[in-house]
């Protein structure tokens, strides 16, 4: 290992005092062959060090699909390999001292399927999250920075409300923020969205729409977002790499300021989109003409509230950020090099919530060729893919990870 401060060891699982050692350590985690474990300690402010580590399991680093052939024996073909991903993201985690700490909030019918995609992406970034499904009864944690909610399709309730905005407020101390993911498939929400409006950011009845072909992807409705000006969106070049074209719910802004509340529009659409309404009566001649909303539409956007104890002075502030695209977080589109929705997803995340935004750990997974694999390397044994795992692959992928933690190093 290039890097003197990582180092790798082996062991032997058919030898009971190598495994022994190893599983009583670690006797909340049920460890098997091939397993990699990555730890580091960390000082502690009492001047003794803890450990974080990560479990790597053999089925994390291959992509497998079902196929005709291999179903009926009830197995899988392997696809690719996700190692590098895996690796340099378990490192980097292991790395920091803790993790942010992120409240998935249930109930209401929501798409956890759509926050699934979002929580996947996050977690080989440091993020650790929590289930919250019933507001009223379920505690979310006091050191809880974030809270997602995706796509309730039931009106949350006045006492509801209450609770979203007591955990923003956090006793005064704010620093929170709500991400919340309308979907195109959601009916209108009178409360909800009234909360939301408190804080600026209206949710329209309408799902995107533009008659221009420069400014759509095969559809009208798969609409190519535009990066607004704000400090998250700096550097983009869309002249390299775009948002995936998709169908977006449409938000306004109520205003720019007010009361202490300030909001930003992070991607629009064109100055001369249009609404297509969300209702499932919608005639089948509709046509834009007929369109109730004009214009140009917010499609990620946040509000922020700062707290002020002086005329001058900013106690603190918290977030309401809206990401309304139904496909954002897709893992083939985070991972891939030529959009920019992971990109904007951490700037946002990692700059709401103080993480380091310098870092994007997103690695598109490698294929591999199924019947080459199989002969060359599955079918020997099982010693020579634990050698090619650790021997050619981890070692590559440890340079990789000291660069990252250097450069992260290097900007504190």
């Amino acid at each position: 290992v290039l890097n003197p401060k990582i180092t790798v060891t082996f062991a032997n699982p058919n030898s009971v005092t190598e495994f022994a050692s190893i599983s009583s350590k670690y006797t909340s985690d049920e460890l098997s062959y091939g397993d990699i474990i990555i730890s580091c300690q960390h000082p502690s402010t009492s001047g003794e060090t803890f450990e974080r580590y990560q479990i790597v399991k053999m089925n994390d680093i291959f992509t497998v699909e079902a196929t005709q052939d291999t179903t009926y024996y009830g197995m899988y073909e392997i696809t690719g390999s996700s190692l590098a991903g895996e690796i340099i993201s378990r490192l980097y985690i292991v790395t920091n001292d803790s993790s942010v700490e992120v409240a998935v909030l249930g109930g209401h019918n929501v798409n956890s399927e759509y926050s699934d995609m979002l929580t996947g992406f996050l977690k080989k970034n440091n993020y650790t999250f929590t289930n919250v499904n019933n507001l009223l009864k379920d505690q979310i944690k006091e050191d809880t920075k974030m809270a997602i909610l995706a796509a309730p399709t039931n009106d949350y309730t006045a006492d509801e409300i209450k609770v979203l905005d007591s955990f923003l407020k956090n006793n005064g101390n704010y620093g929170r923020t709500l991400l919340y993911l309308p979907s195109c498939s959601q009916p209108e929400l009178p409360l909800l969205e009234e909360f939301l409006a408190e804080w600026g950011i209206q949710i329209l009845p309408a799902i995107s729409y533009e008659e221009d072909e420069n400014n759509y992807y095969q559809y009208p409705q798969w609409v190519m977002a535009q990066a607004a000006d704000s400090e998250y969106t700096k550097g983009f070049d869309s002249a390299q790499q775009y948002f995936y074209p998709m169908n977006y719910r449409l938000a306004k802004t109520l205003f720019e300021s007010q009361g202490g509340y300030f909001t930003t529009k992070i991607l629009t659409t064109g100055e001369n989109a249009y609404g297509y309404p969300i209702s499932e009566e919608v005639p089948e001649d509709w046509k834009p003409a007929d369109a109730k909303y004009k214009g140009q539409f917010d499609l990620v956007v946040m509000s922020t509230y700062q707290h002020a104890d002086s005329a001058t002075s900013v106690a603190g502030e918290s977030h309401v950020v809206v990401m309304g695209g139904d496909f954002f977080f897709y893992d083939e589109i985070m991972s891939s090099t030529a959009c920019y929705n992971s990109t904007l997803t951490l700037n946002m995340m990692n700059g709401l919530t103080g993480q380091d935004s310098s870092i994007n750990v997103s690695i598109e997974d490698k294929v591999i060729s199924t019947t080459s694999f199989f002969e060359q390397i599955l079918n020997s044994n099982a010693g020579i893919v634990v050698m090619v795992v650790f021997v050619a692959v981890l070692p590559l992928s440890l340079v990789v990870l000291s660069f990252v933690i250097w450069r992260r190093r290097k900007k504190k």
